[in-house]
């Protein structure tokens, strides 16, 4: 849950270890964060010679920043200077990043997780690195998509499985004032408004929230299912032996600004909306298991009940990629429904249409990267008598 934050690693698991160089200097642009260590068994001592430093550039290394709007492309990198008898040795690297009261883990493949405060759950974003006098290393490279204040911590293990990391975190600002930065979206009873002047929105639109490799069919949005007219799509996972065991990670970063937990078939089901500033909305329905940070967010929703009915959210945000369920789907029907709405004009397919989602639907397929365009394209329609007849695909 959310109260396993950074600080359980740097007070609890800590207690006596003494930080070198707790303020954080500059040199050269880059942050400075000093060193510490977690003490090895039967010692006290923290003390470590390993720094480490952390920079933000937005135009390639010319100048480094410390606050950036949530459109900008920015770079992270990071610096590991370790003992020197780490020198030539391979390393894990991790860093972590913390929002408010949750802390996030970048993983191998780019993506953010949440961590559980637990050592023995600190996943690395680079194993097995070979580490120099001075480490250098891009953290992240894109748009924040968010604002706030976030704090930056990275850190080594090397052969001898002790953890090195930063004693000091390096804090960004997402704002500074900046177009966007503190655009929300209201819904006037025609139209989508912001409160500002939005940012712009990332390319490619949206991420894959699931493996797609799992994936063996399409539920197109914009087309009538059921009798009904649906704005949002989804994912079918048939494969032999799946389960509805499946990670599922925000496929664009906001805020959270609506959610409902209700029942079906017997079963808790959960939905949540997640608004880009740029105007850019996601749905996503039928989570059966939510990650800790959003199970804090269903707790605060109203009981479960037959009604799927959303309440309004605010003060939480998500990053893309982080983790937002971990099951989905139903008992034998392992499936999650996905939508994406462009909140800034509506449809020109859907002129007739009235509401807050259908006329601002569209074709996630093709707002996904390449790669996974050509994967989902590929696939068969779920829906065996819609097919794939879609308004808002072509």
């Amino acid at each position: 849950m959310a109260g396993y934050r950074l600080l359980y690693l740097l007070t609890t698991l800590l207690t006596g270890a003494l930080f070198c160089s707790a303020a954080a200097a500059q040199s050269n642009g880059i942050t400075e964060l000093g060193g510490a260590r977690v003490p090895p068994a039967g010692s006290a001592s923290g003390v470590t010679n390993a720094r480490f430093a952390i920079g933000i550039t937005t135009d390639n290394g010319a100048s480094w920043r410390s606050s950036v709007a949530p459109t900008e492309a920015l770079r992270i990198v990071g610096r590991v200077r370790p003992e020197a008898s780490h020198i030539g040795q391979a390393a894990d690297l991790y860093m972590l990043v913390k929002d408010g009261a949750v802390v996030l883990m970048r993983r191998t493949d780019g993506g953010f997780e949440q961590w559980n405060g637990q050592l023995s759950g600190l996943l690395p974003f680079q194993q097995q690195a070979i580490l120099a006098a001075d480490t250098d290393m891009t953290l992240y490279a894109g748009q924040l998509g968010v604002s706030g204040q976030f704090e930056l911590f990275l850190g080594y293990r090397g052969p001898d499985g002790v953890l090195h990391y930063s004693a000091a975190p390096y804090v960004l600002n997402s704002s500074a004032g900046q177009p966007g930065t503190a655009t929300t979206w209201l819904f006037n009873g025609s139209a989508w408004q912001a409160s500002g002047t939005p940012g712009d929105c990332p390319s490619p639109l949206v991420q894959a929230p699931l493996d797609l490799n799992k994936v063996t069919s399409i539920l197109y949005p914009g087309q009538t299912r059921g009798g009904d007219y649906k704005a949002h799509g989804g994912f079918r996972l048939d494969g032999a032996g799946q389960t509805s065991q499946i990670n599922v990670n925000a496929p664009i970063a906001g805020s959270v600004v609506r959610g409902a937990r209700y029942i079906e078939q017997g079963v808790v089901q959960y939905l949540f909306d997640v608004i880009h500033p740029c105007g850019l909305m996601m749905r996503m329905d039928h989570l059966l298991t939510l990650s800790p940070k959003f199970a804090a967010i269903a707790d605060t929703l109203p009981a479960a009940s037959a009604s799927s009915a959303t309440t309004n959210l605010s003060g939480v945000t998500v990053s893309a990629g982080e983790s937002i369920a971990t099951a989905i789907g139903l008992p034998g029907n392992v499936f999650m429904d996905f939508g994406i709405y462009d909140l800034r004009s509506r449809n020109p397919a859907t002129t007739t249409m009235t509401g807050e989602l259908k006329p601002y639907g569209i074709c996630w397929l093709d707002a996904l990267p390449a790669a996974d365009k050509a994967r989902v394209r590929s696939l068969p329609a779920a829906d065996g008598v819609a097919g794939t007849t879609s308004d808002y695909c072509r």
